[in-house]
């Protein structure tokens, strides 16, 4: 049976009596009751659940009310915790994981990588809903009683309290002690935070699916046979006689690096530094406003001084004044690689559209290599498989390919084990999709020693509906993203609130960044860079020269890193912008400081309307926390280097005190004394 939303019986007005017996009426109602019973059997199957009926269009609207419902029994186990008297309460007492969360990680999931309308609008009403709902309880002076007086009972294990310290800590960050005054105060400014972050990823997802490009095959220069095959799926839609690239992140990149036609170029950097700028524009206005004030009510000058005192980092200024030398560094080097290629090519300037084709054209010709020559070594399975080799090889854990269906072909689920132990079910979401979000990340889809535990990666490679290659900057970000996961797996599980994730903000990127590092050496990329028919491991020559490539110019992200970092603490520290021509000049002046050749009149420079990290979210760690992709980068450097001072990284007595002290007892303890305790 397949119903649309709007067929749906709504609820009947005060004293209308419902029509039970033959008519459609009473068909819908029992059909929905069913429906219902059957979303929470499935939730509560500790298996893999059946994604496409939980997803489905008659499924989703039903998952409002089941979403009510779960979250009225949550709110009802806390009113039970809070009726306790102290001497009956005990750790166990403190609710875990629970089947709301479950939920609303899924939902969150599905509106991020698949999202229909109605899902969307799903994801955005009970997502306030459930952030607003742990808001209160974080704020409950009750719970922040009970919190408090377990800690001060001798009969609790190390686990327990630190999980308890963690929860004093978030009660705290929460102003627990606040005047139930300002409590009604900063509820709107929460609640119209949420909707714009809602509405400010929807702007952009909008604007990428409805903006194309049509190009000739006579522009095209080495450009990879994925991409080209990905564009003839688009033009056998659109019946248009040349190959259309949808403004997907993936294409976006791989237009700038093989067109040929300047002006082309030209046209996609502008289009993509001015992503939903007139729909955003505005948003990101108010959000910044509406920051700065929800902070003031805490007692706190700017947003930025709210946000960093719960972070490894605890003072912006000393970020700043680190980043402003680190800014002039990379950018010496960054000149250096720059007067290569100007002279190579001898031109005398650079526009800020022709750097990633220069800069492609340049190792090609220098290096001898090209994309298309590597392509061959990166068939996606063949190279997935490979990863999960150089996983097992690192930590002892297995992934084996199910059968199990989700909501796409392309979309599989992995068994994951260690020592013949099941641990994970992992299900990896590699290719773009139109409504999908722009960019690549880790979610934790359910942890609780209830279930079997769920993970995913997501990133947004391009795809044909024949073979799927990957690039060498795609593997870059796998290892990236799956290191997230490794982290997770590694964690203990005794606790899902000691696992993974919950770490410090600006630490949790050290385990992704650094084993980014396990995607250089030959060693290693022979086993999971081999011939798609041949299976022949790739030749050295060519996995030097595309190592040469990842090094050279690199600085260039990391000055894009640093600048970015500095425009998140200045539009959020004291003096924050009152108009989007202000937020326009803050961004303009640290981007024409920070790139040598390649100014930009500010008039065309709208970056920060899609600045996801700083607006796709009302709170997201990134809100004045940017500056922790630079951090992180500093402190796994310092650790890298280390580790290589034996020949085989993977034989380092650091790198194995790194897994067994960091990766697995890092929620457990303050992440920068399990620093040090490594590097000892």
């Amino acid at each position: 049976m397949s119903r649309q939303a709007d067929e749906l019986p709504g609820s009947c007005d005060a004293g209308e009596q419902p029509v039970w017996r033959d008519s459609e009426v009473a068909q819908n109602a029992l059909w929905i009751l069913e429906l219902k019973q059957r979303v929470l059997d499935e939730l509560e199957k500790s298996w893999f659940p059946d994604l496409e009926f939980l997803f489905s269009p008659e499924t989703i609207p039903v998952l409002w009310d089941v979403f009510d419902m779960l979250l009225s029994q949550y709110e009802d186990i806390f009113k039970d915790l809070y009726a306790m008297s102290d001497a009956e309460i005990t750790f166990q007492n403190i609710p875990q994981f629970t089947t709301l969360s479950y939920l609303d990680n899924l939902i969150y999931h599905t509106a991020n990588t698949r999202g229909s309308e109605i899902s969307k609008k799903l994801f955005s009403e009970v997502g306030t809903k459930f952030w607003n709902f742990w808001e209160n309880i974080h704020q409950s002076k009750r719970f922040y009683e009970i919190i408090s007086m377990l800690l001060e009972k001798e009969a609790i294990t190390w686990d327990e309290r630190r999980v308890l310290e963690i929860y004093k800590w978030i009660c705290e960050k929460s102003w627990v002690h606040l005047s139930d005054e300002i409590k009604v105060q900063l509820e709107p400014i929460r609640n119209r935070l949420s909707y714009l972050a809602v509405e400010f990823m929807e702007n952009i997802k909008k604007f990428r699916k409805d903006t194309i490009f049509v190009v000739e095959e006579d522009i095209l220069w080495e450009m990879p046979e994925s991409f080209k095959l990905a564009a003839r799926e688009e033009w056998q839609k659109q019946w248009i006689d040349e190959y259309v690239f949808v403004f997907t992140p993936a294409n976006e990149w791989v237009l700038l690096k093989y067109v040929t036609d300047a002006e082309m170029r030209k046209k996609v950097y502008l289009t993509s530094i001015n992503i939903a700028h007139e729909d955003n524009k505005d948003i990101v206005l108010e959000m910044i406003r509406l920051r700065k004030e929800y902070a003031q009510k805490l007692g706190f000058d700017c947003y930025a001084d709210f946000a960093i005192q719960w972070k490894m980092a605890k003072n912006k200024e000393q970020i700043v004044e680190m980043y402003q030398k680190r800014i002039d560094e990379y950018r010496k080097s960054f000149e250096s690689d720059m007067w290569e290629i100007l002279n190579y090519f001898g031109i005398p300037e650079m526009s800020p559209w022709d750097f990633q084709y220069y800069k492609t054209r340049y190792i090609s010709e220098t290096l001898r290599v090209n994309a298309s020559q590597v392509q061959s070594y990166l068939e996606y399975e063949k190279v997935l498989s490979g990863i999960f080799e150089v996983v097992e090889k690192v930590f002892g854990v297995k992934f084996e390919k199910t059968n199990i269906e989700t909501y796409d072909d392309k979309v599989h689920v992995f068994m994951v084990s260690k020592d013949g132990e099941k641990l994970w079910y992992y299900m990896p979401d590699l290719f773009t999709h139109p409504w999908k979000r722009q960019g690549a990340w880790a979610e934790v889809i359910r942890k609780s020693v209830r279930w079997e535990k769920i993970m995913t990666n997501v990133w947004n490679i391009a795809s044909t509906q024949w073979k799927q290659y990957f690039s060498m900057h795609d593997i870059r970000v796998i290892f990236h993203e799956l290191w997230h996961m490794v982290h997770e797996l590694l964690s203990p599980q005794s606790d899902e609130r000691l696992s993974g994730f919950e770490v410090e903000s600006d630490a949790v990127e050290i385990p992704s960044m650094f084993f980014e590092n396990l995607a250089i050496p030959y060693e290693l990329s022979q086993v999971y860079l081999r011939h798609e028919n041949t299976w022949e491991v790739i030749p050295e020559e060519i996995h030097n020269a595309f190592s040469k490539e990842g090094n050279f110019c690199k600085d260039f992200g990391n000055l894009r890193r640093l600048y970015y970092a500095l425009f998140d603490l200045e539009v959020h520290g004291n003096d924050i912008p009152t108009s989007t021509e202000e937020v326009q000049t803050m961004f303009h002046g640290l981007y024409s400081h920070s790139m040598p050749f390649m100014w930009l009149e500010q008039s065309k420079n709208n970056i920060p309307s899609s600045f996801h990290h700083l607006f796709h979210s009302a709170t997201w760690m990134y809100v004045a926390g940017f500056y922790s992709y630079a951090w992180s980068s500093e402190l796994q450097k310092n650790l890298w280097d280390k580790i290589q001072e034996t020949w085989w990284p993977l034989e380092s007595t650091i790198m194995q005190r790194y897994i067994d002290c960091m990766l697995s007892q890092w929620a457990r303890n303050p992440s920068m004394e399990l620093f040090e305790e490594v590097m000892r």
